[in-house]
């Protein structure tokens, strides 16, 4: 009969999360005049998709600029939508700097022109289209159509970056009648602790936490009320019982500061 240990038992490797990169794009947003809405909208709508946020890039209307951001944050992103910089006045460049992060042209798409044509035919009885509405149908070359049954425009996807307008309440309609492309992530479990105590006074003692719980994300986060510190700590794994292992940890370390 072999003495030799048990081998500890095999756990199923987690699922992997979509990575998304956000890049906002509108000196408005940058100079103060406009404030910014899509971020956030998106930021709540992936975590509710499970999927995971990199990053947030905010740039100026300007191609260099864009076209770097692209090209830093597209290839470590599963995707990455841009808001803003797509109408058709001078300022609006996010199509020309996606061309020229991608390395390809900018051309009108047929499909877009015919639908820019229907809608020219309906609000004035045929009239041929304007040189400044023929703008809303440049797309870098490659782009894929993405249309929703909410409004009858379409999303231009080409590579892995998703080009939104940056009003918000488009955007958000144009999101939310594409948002199943952004699904499959899996489920993330989450849980929270409320303490009355500064950071300070417990940081050791959490590292040790984050040291033995690897599979965990946690979060810790300050607030002041009435002159007395609150704490929130929260534990989010893609395994539940993960979550409850780190959070039984903290429990037992920090229960007399428990509120």
């Amino acid at each position: 009969m072999s003495d030799a240990p048990e081998p500890p038992p095999q756990v199923a490797p987690q699922a992997r999360r979509l990575v998304v990169s956000l890049v906002v794009v509108g000196n408005e947003v940058l100079s103060g005049k406009v404030v910014e809405q899509n971020a956030a909208f998106l930021i709540g709508r992936m975590r509710t998709l499970g999927a995971r946020v990199r990053e947030v890039v905010f740039v100026e209307d300007d191609v260099p600029a864009i076209a770097e951001a692209l090209g830093r944050v597209g290839p470590r992103s599963d995707h990455v939508l841009v808001t803003g910089g797509i109408g058709p006045t001078h300022d609006d460049v996010t199509i020309l700097a996606t061309a020229t992060a991608l390395g390809v042209p900018v051309v009108e798409d047929a499909d877009v022109l015919d639908q820019l044509s229907r809608l020219a035919k309906s609000a004035r009885a045929g009239q041929p289209l304007t040189a400044g509405e023929r703008r809303l149908a440049r797309v870098p070359e490659g782009s894929r159509l993405m249309w929703s049954e909410r409004i009858p425009w379409p999303v231009a996807k080409v590579a892995n970056i998703w080009l939104f307008p940056g009003v918000p309440p488009l955007m958000q309609a144009l999101f939310d009648g594409l948002k199943s492309h952004f699904e499959g992530s899996p489920t993330l479990y989450s849980r929270s602790l409320e303490l009355t105590v500064e950071e300070a006074a417990i940081c050791e003692p959490l590292d040790a936490i984050v040291l033995a719980h690897p599979e965990v994300e946690i979060g810790s986060y300050p607030r002041r009320e009435g002159g007395v510190w609150h704490l929130r700590l929260t534990f989010e794994s893609g395994r539940e019982d993960a979550v409850i292992a780190a959070l039984d940890a903290a429990v037992s370390a920090f229960g007399q500061y428990a509120s």
